[in-house]
């Protein structure tokens, strides 16, 4: 880490990390301009942007719906015009006769309206794409995010909207067919794939939060299905929109297919989507992590297993928790440049504290990567961090290392099993990865196709190991010799768990 490579380089100035151009995302706090690059490959060029504020071309308003649409007599083709003419406002939203919408205003009242009159409305499905209306509300609000402080759509003068909001919308959606949050379209997939992620432009702490919340609403609609989903590891997305393309692995229409060199989980593409969160806690007013840490928690919680998961991706098998790490690695980075001149200018110091806020931020996320249960415990000293990360299988060996280097006392710490982390390391099981998810491929459950599965990861899995125990063994050697509260020795448990002599750190 440290700061060598970025000395004198201009305040304007912001690394690329290799992925592509730096990107400008809005306006921070002081009216500074922040400077937001791409964390990984899978970053989408929708992450640049401006203000929603100060950018009308990004506002839902005034988005003209013809006449046509009040004549239709069926509620549910109706209800699925008007979204999709939303939905399509640049190809659709311009002369003609009809009247304006305000996309809070009118959109999510009008769902809501006719739902309350004709609930089979939302039972709809389109005939070409089978879409219900759930897909397409959910990509709208993927597209242009909720906040209940944006002038443009009420919130003035300190005072929220109060209308009918996305998650009332999405509600009465789910309410109305209860099936409906189950539904895959023809691409293969169901409505909450539309909103697994956090790159437009227009995003706010708020928006970020409402959409967590919209998430958290799909989930519990039908949680069989979700978790199916979220087990992916195949699951495409479209670089400009964010909704869903077919990977050439589970699509039986050519006219859909790709060659999947994007396919990852649903959790990977969440986090990729991710802004540099520069959230502060303020005491009571507002406590707690920042808005990306609870985004990311609501979509990982229902499957931890998913965090270690490679990409099913011809050329990147990457996974969360590295992606993660080097976004951290970043802004850690960021937080400590030098510039020429007076670095004591509040400029820069503003700068730096915003990167110091945004790696914490990213670093509250690898904690809730590694133990989802982190903030329902009574007591945070019940986590240990170096146990959770060394009984993982497929820990990033960086990551790991820098949790050995900068907690090395929990080395020497048992859990309330009485083990140590060479005991943790020792037991786990190598092929974890294998087993972790179940995806569905045209309605057909199988196993998760990444590289887990094939003989290569689990190779790749004993010489993980292997570098686990090498660590912990440098840094605390005589744990070796100590044993748990079942009497057993860390040689022990590797024997039990089948780990190879050499390649497994038996040895």
């Amino acid at each position: 880490m440290g700061c060598t490579q970025s000395k004198d380089m201009p305040l304007n100035a912001h690394p690329t990390d290799g992925v592509g151009k730096a990107r400008t995302k809005g306006k921070g706090r002081g009216g500074r301009k922040i400077v937001t690059v791409p964390t990984s490959p899978m970053s989408t060029d929708s992450n640049s942007g401006g203000n929603p504020n100060t950018n009308p071309s990004f506002s839902l308003r005034r988005v003209h719906i013809p006449k046509e649409i009040s004549k239709i007599s069926d509620p549910g083709e109706r209800l699925q015009e008007l979204l999709d003419v939303v939905n399509n406002k640049q190809k659709h939203g311009q002369g003609g006769s009809g009247s304006d919408i305000d996309d809070h205003v009118l959109l999510w009242g009008r769902i809501i309206k006719i739902c309350d009159k004709y609930p089979m409305a939302a039972s709809y499905v389109d005939a070409n794409t089978r879409d219900t209306p759930l897909h397409l509300a959910c990509r709208i609000l993927a597209k242009y995010p909720f906040d209940s402080m944006d002038v443009n759509i009420g919130g003035n003068g300190g005072e929220p909207y109060a209308g009918p909001t996305p998650l009332d919308a999405l509600r009465i959606l789910t309410r109305s067919d209860p099936e409906i949050a189950g539904r895959v379209n023809r691409k293969g997939y169901i409505a909450v794939h539309e909103i697994i992620r956090a790159n437009s432009p227009l995003h706010t702490d708020e928006s970020i939060l409402h959409q967590t919340e919209a998430i958290n609403l799909l989930l519990a609609a039908d949680y069989e299905a979700s978790l199916e989903y979220l087990s992916r590891n195949d699951v495409c997305f479209d670089n400009k929109t964010g909704s869903g393309r077919t990977s050439a692995s589970n699509s039986n229409n050519n006219s859909m297919k790709n060659d999947g060199a994007d396919a990852c989980t649903p959790l990977y593409h969440a986090v990729s989507s991710l802004p540099d969160d520069f959230f502060t806690p303020q005491g009571k007013s507002s406590p707690g992590p920042g808005p990306t840490v609870k985004f990311i928690s609501a979509i990982h919680f229902p499957n931890p297993q998913m965090v270690s998961i490679p990409n099913v991706a011809a050329t990147n098998h990457d996974s969360p928790l590295a992606l993660l790490y080097r976004r951290f690695s970043r802004q850690f980075d960021t937080s400590e440049q030098f510039f020429p001149g007076d670095n004591s200018l509040p400029a820069v110091t503003s700068h730096r504290n915003q990167f110091k806020a945004a790696a914490m931020n990213t670093w509250k996320i690898i904690l809730a990567l590694l133990d989802p249960l982190l903030d329902k415990k009574k007591s945070v000293s019940d986590f240990y961090m170096v146990h959770a990360a060394v009984g993982m299988d497929g820990c990033p060996p960086d990551l790991l290392r820098y949790i050995i280097e900068t907690r090395p006392e929990e080395v020497r710490q048992t859990n309330d099993r009485g083990r140590l982390p060479l005991h943790v390391a020792a037991a786990a099981c190598g092929d974890s990865n294998a087993d972790a998810g179940l995806i569905a491929n045209n309605g057909v459950r199988r196993k998760a196709t990444a590289m887990a599965t094939s003989s290569d990861a689990t190779s790749y899995s004993r010489y993980h190991f292997k570098f686990v125990i090498d660590e912990l063994l440098y840094a605390y050697p005589e744990a070796c010799a100590e044993k748990d509260a079942d009497n057993m020795l860390p040689l022990q448990l590797a024997v039990e768990s089948e780990k190879a002599w050499i390649g497994g750190g038996t040895k």
